[in-house]
């Protein structure tokens, strides 16, 4: 199912909008290595040395890059860029930006998978996965472009906790497959398997969008 946000049309305050199963698939080749991604080794696992002059990061990575195609790089919280390549070990924080040809898989360190097409740049605001199922938060931030998403164990476990914020909406998950793009003024999304909540940047968020806290 497709649903387009736009916020010159302001629903009621503090509004969800549910959407079902429906949905469209990324390019044939992003959508095969999406679905068939295999983690060789955990991400969490990576030690912080395989990042080459990274002193920014004392923590675990929480993801690894399953596919690169064109250019994309990593920026760290300093500003300093790195070029994307297989394997490449991400943190909290990080800034992902794909190129006019690029296309890039993430694996993260619960299973969870997102691609991202190009034109696009993502933040990894927060991926904390906590095995009890009860203090895991998922944050993203999507500043432009488009990406999908593929709930990885954290998500499953506590849908509540998974929040991907954009200038426009911010998107909740549960239990989900699907993909978004954010295109100037407004957010379209495509469902694939399970179902989103929309909320429009009301006064849960407050003046900070791209920083709203997850859902309690």
């Amino acid at each position: 199912m497709r649903y387009q946000y736009n916020p010159t049309i302001t629903p009621r305050p503090n509004a969800r909008r549910t959407l079902a199963a429906g949905g469209c698939a990324l390019l044939g080749l992003l959508y095969s290595a999406l679905v068939g991604a295999q983690v060789v080794a955990s991400p969490a696992s990576l030690p912080v040395s395989a990042v080459p002059n990274d002193p920014i990061h004392a923590a675990e990575s929480v993801a690894r890059v399953a596919l690169v195609v064109g250019n994309a790089e990593r920026i760290l919280p300093g500003g300093q860029r790195q070029a994307l390549k297989l394997g490449s070990a991400l943190f909290t924080q990080d800034r992902i930006a794909t190129g006019t040809d690029a296309l890039v898989m993430l694996v993260f360190s619960d299973q969870g998978r997102m691609a991202l097409r190009p034109d696009t740049e993502l933040i990894i605001r927060s991926y904390h996965i906590d095995p009890s199922g009860a203090n895991t938060k998922i944050d993203f931030e999507l500043v432009r472009g488009t990406v999908r998403q593929i709930s990885g164990q954290g998500t499953k476990l506590q849908p509540e906790r998974y929040r991907l914020n954009t200038p426009i909406a911010a998107i909740g998950v549960r239990g989900t497959d699907f993909l978004a793009r954010v295109d100037q003024d407004k957010v379209q999304t495509y469902v694939h398997e399970g179902s989103i909540v929309l909320l429009p940047p009301t006064s849960d968020c407050g003046a900070n969008r791209g920083v709203c806290d997850v859902w309690a």
